[in-house]
């Protein structure tokens, strides 16, 4: 099933921390009776680290949504060509379910969801999904954006270069590879006809805003690996090679300065 058809329909409803009753099931291993009533059960299956995730957050998940019968009808997992998921909490666009399911997650969080009809896709289903179904989905929070912070970025230094620190104005030139975070890989200068880095001036705008930043303070030889959210590489729509939204890992190494 395609991953839209399913998340189209609002995603199911979590409630965080409650306590549900137990539908009582009918002659369907899959299906059950409608109890408005019913909440999504939690089961913490790893702790993630840092803050947790509130209304107004972004999350980019990995998930895998079953039946009872432990029928796969969706995953964005070892599928060539699907990234990582995108669910702003508060804002509508999934399940009910994994709107409130996903309150208090943290990155590197892991959670299975079970989720009744009523909060996910109630008494009509959809496409793979039957009539009254339970849904079993395991979701996974790889990355989050706090709201407000859609500018900042994840850097670690593996290693510290020499001489003159990069300042704006100094024209650099560095490799780098560009990959989905824990996917494929998007661009990489080694590898490319020409096989040389990338140059430009710091502060021009001449390359992401995401690098232009991450290469001030470096040297020449100076390695980082960066996390970069949308807004600091193509934004909402991407550029036709980086898709839209979607957080991207950079590994530059600087060359020269100038």
């Amino acid at each position: 099933m395609p991953m839209r058809a399913i998340f189209g329909v609002g995603l199911l409803a979590f409630a965080l921390f409650l306590v549900g009753c137990t539908p009582q099931e009918t002659d369907s291993v899959n299906q059950v009776k409608l109890d408005p009533t019913a909440v999504t059960q939690i089961e913490e299956l790893q702790p993630g680290t840092g803050p947790k995730a509130e209304k107004g957050d972004i999350l980019y998940v990995r998930y895998r949504g079953k039946l009872k019968d432990g029928k796969e009808f969706d995953s964005n997992i070892d599928k060539p060509g699907r990234n990582l998921f995108r669910v702003e909490l508060g804002a509508g666009g999934v399940i009910e379910g994994w709107q409130e399911g996903l309150l208090g997650i943290q990155k590197g969080g892991k959670r299975l969801l079970t989720v009744p009809p009523n909060k996910g896709y109630g008494a009509e289903g959809t496409g793979e999904i039957p009539p009254r179904a339970v849904l079993l989905f395991e979701v996974e929070a790889v990355y989050m954006v706090k709201k407000g912070e859609e500018g900042v970025y994840d850097a670690k230094v593996t290693a510290e270069g020499t001489g003159p620190e990069v300042k704006r104005g100094d024209t650099v030139t560095v490799h780098y590879t560009a990959k989905y975070l824990g996917g494929a890989v998007i661009d990489d200068t080694r590898l490319a006809r020409d096989k040389q880095p990338v140059k430009f001036t710091v502060g021009e705008r001449e390359i992401v805003s995401g690098v232009e930043f991450a290469v001030i303070g470096m040297r020449k030889g100076g390695k980082k690996t960066l996390t970069l959210p949308p807004d600091l590489v193509f934004g909402m729509f991407g550029n036709g090679l980086i898709e839209g939204n979607v957080p991207i890992e950079v590994e530059i190494e600087v060359m020269s300065v100038n």
